[in-house]
This record gives C-alpha cells, structure tokens and sequence, in this order.
C-alpha cells in the first residue's frame, strides 16, 4: 500500500528515505486506520458508511485529528433525549438528523469512535452535547450490527465489552494496542517493503509492557 501523504492529514510521526535520498514525511497513524478499516469492511463484505461517537468529543477531535479523513463522513453523537445530532466541524449544534434518527435505528454495520475525557455535565435537551463521564463515558449501545466496528480508544488494553443483540455476534473491537500495532506495521512497510506479522509484534509488545 503506498504511503498516505502526512500532508493531507497535518500530521507526521514518522519518516521515510525515498531513493533519491530525500527524507518525506509519514503519517503512519492514518495508514494503520486506513488499513483496519479496508480489511473489516473485506472481511465482512459491507461498508461501514457512517461513525458513531461516544464520550468527550473534544478528546475525540484530538485522538482521531491524524486520521479524520478516513473516518466515514457521516457522523452522529448522541444528546440527553436519546436522539442524534450530526457531528462535524462546519456543522452548527442545533442540526439534528432527524427526530426519528436513535441509537436503536442505525441498523446497518458502523463505526463506532469510543473516548474517555474528562467529566463534563450534559447541556438541555436539544442541543449537541458532551456525552456525560457519569454513564460509562458513552456506553456502546445494544443491538448494534454484527459487522460493526468499534475503535475503543478508552485508555485500557482490553476489548469493551459489546453486548450484542440476542443470537448475534458480537461487533470486533480495536483497542489502543491493536491501533499501535498497526501504527508500527505500516511503518515497517514503508522502510523495509516487507509485511510485518501482527501477532508477532502483539506478543513482544505484550511482554515488554507485562499486560
């Protein structure tokens, strides 16, 4: 897979040696999303066309800033009243989707963006809002499609827990580890044009750190 141009994303965490001896910049982050994404939606055989958010949205808009542009276009947050808003910067708060649009009605495979911040009180009804610390810092809802995708970017190692739909499959989650590991394998590509062997980096990684 060819590099994602750093420029495209205003992010650089690492550089590559083109043969003319130039040093460019990488954005390894957003190719290892990038990445992530493309095999779910391969392996599953469905699109993930739109992004749930769930949790501090301002350590969201910092977390995902280097890989925004892969993330789907369509994004929701969720407000006091159950319903959901459309999130995204040149978006003013108060356009809701539709009255009709909840957690419960997104039927088709998604992408859900999990943050824990810092605690902040739910504004009134109707209007976009931080999601509150107090109820589980977005608690990933019920009932979500089997071929979703959750980015649990909470802060621990451990998979959340999904509560799937009776007879259903739970959605896969990726943790900060698996999205670290596919910083490092894009990384390691673009040096040596080799694939590394994910499972193999998971076991270093997890020695190293003892988790």
């Amino acid at each position: 897979m060819a590099a994602v141009p750093a420029a495209a994303f205003r992010w650089i965490d690492g550089l590559r040696r083109e043969p003319s001896g130039d040093l460019v910049g990488c954005n390894f982050l957003a190719e290892a999303v990038d990445d992530l994404l493309r095999e779910h939606q391969q392996r599953t055989g469905q699109s993930l066309a739109a992004c749930l958010l769930l949790g501090d949205l301002a350590a969201i808009e910092s977390a995902t800033l280097p890989f925004a542009s892969c993330l789907p276009p369509l994004r929701y947050q969720p407000v006091a009243d159950g319903s959901l808003v459309r999130y995204g910067g040149a978006l003013p708060p108060s356009d809701t989707v539709s009255p009709a649009l909840t957690l419960e009605s997104l039927t088709e495979p998604i992408l859900v963006i999990r943050m824990r911040g810092p605690e902040r009180p739910l504004k009134s009804k109707g209007k976009a809002t931080q999601q509150d610390d107090r109820d589980g810092q977005g608690s990933l809802p019920r009932g979500l499609h089997p071929d979703s995708l959750i980015f649990d970017l909470a802060g621990d190692f451990s998979p959340a827990a999904i509560p799937p739909s009776p007879g259903q499959r739970s959605p896969r989650s990726v943790t900060p580890l698996d999205l670290e590991i596919a910083r490092l394998v894009a990384a390691l590509r673009s040096w040596t044009g080799q694939v590394a062997d994910r499972n193999l980096l998971a076991e270093a990684i997890e020695e190293y750190l003892e988790i």
